[in-house]
């Protein structure tokens, strides 16, 4: 009797009905397997997802049916991100071609991949950069899919590959040598570049100062590509700050500020709170982020730092902060 009444409710025309039993019974090892199959196979994801994401009972067979339905996004990223994903339903979900549940499957560091499966991922993340940091970061990843993805991933994400922990000492030799040689690539084409002789105030040339060196030039290079592909996003520079690519921070800051790189390196030599703070007012930078920037970037103390003003927003008005930037720039 209990078993038809929780079949029943379901089944209840009521959506938020059916949520709440979802919720009760997500977790519950002895729920009757027909009521469980019922809900996740319901169309209303806030009914299906938190059982197909927790749910004990569902077994591969179950989800491999779910699948084959062809369900929402949703209801596949609720699969890929359960706390077992079986070889054969990882397959599954990659055969679907839903790309966003395939980018949590990548994130779902215990979810089984084959290896031919995620060779195959690899390969195709040059087209889908969701898919490569967490390629890069996914654990016990083959010596070749690691080489692989050290030939195209985006910048940002080669110093993850370079500084992993869980490569032996052979592996993460052959991976930093990829990445030196696509750095040594990228220098090469810098210097094949003829630059027009009357341009020098030409925008491709304005941030290049006669005194940096060839890897800080590479990083400009990178900065300016990714600024024309619309990929240059504060995130970027953060995941740079934090990583410790110093490099590419400051040539991030010159080509969203529109200053020369020379400038940016002066001012983060004299330490200055206002000129730190100034650039990244310019660079459109959250203010959160360029607190973190006069800290780790310029090593200004706590002390002297310039902070948020009511927890995110700028202490100083556009006309001080122009005035402080004029200062270095006039």
């Amino acid at each position: 009797m209990t078993v038809k009444i929780l079949e029943q409710l379901a089944r209840d025309q009521f959506p938020k009905i059916r949520q709440i039993l979802a919720e009760s019974l997500k977790e519950v090892a002895n729920a009757p397997p027909s009521v469980i199959r019922q809900l996740a196979e319901d169309d209303e994801l806030i009914v299906s997802v938190p059982v197909l994401a927790n749910s004990p009972v569902l077994t591969d067979d179950d989800l491999l049916h779910i699948i084959n339905r062809r369900p929402k996004s949703g209801a596949l990223s609720a699969i890929a991100n359960r706390l077992t994903v079986s070889t054969g339903i990882s397959d599954a979900i990659v055969n679907s071609d839903a790309k966003d549940a395939i980018t949590d499957l990548l994130k779902n560091d215990s979810a089984q991949i084959r290896e031919e499966t995620l060779d195959m991922l690899v390969e195709r993340s040059q087209e889908v950069a969701a898919w490569q940091e967490p390629l890069v970061r996914r654990p016990l990843l083959q010596i070749a899919a690691a080489l692989r993805l050290a030939e195209f991933v985006a910048d940002n994400y080669l110093h993850i590959l370079e500084k992993r922990q869980d490569f032996d000492q052979a592996t993460l030799m052959r991976v930093k040598e990829e990445v030196h040689r696509r750095i040594e690539l990228s220098a090469s084409e810098i210097a094949e570049v003829e630059l027009p002789e009357e341009e020098d105030d030409d925008e491709s040339v304005k941030f290049i100062g006669a005194n940096i060196d060839a890897s800080l030039d590479i990083s400009l290079t990178s900065a300016k590509r990714l600024k024309r592909e619309g990929k240059l996003e504060p995130k970027d520079i953060e995941l740079a700050l934090r990583s410790g690519d110093r490099k590419f921070v400051r040539s991030a800051l010159a080509v969203r500020a529109d200053i020369d790189i020379n400038i940016v390196e002066k001012i983060i030599e004299l330490r200055s709170a206002k000129g730190v703070t100034a650039v990244a007012w310019k660079a459109d930078l959250p203010m959160r982020l360029a607190t973190d920037l006069q800290s780790k970037l310029a090593g200004i103390s706590n002390a002297d730092l310039i902070n948020p003003r009511n927890g995110f927003d700028y202490p100083m008005s556009d006309d001080e902060l122009a005035s402080e930037l004029a200062f270095f720039t006039e």
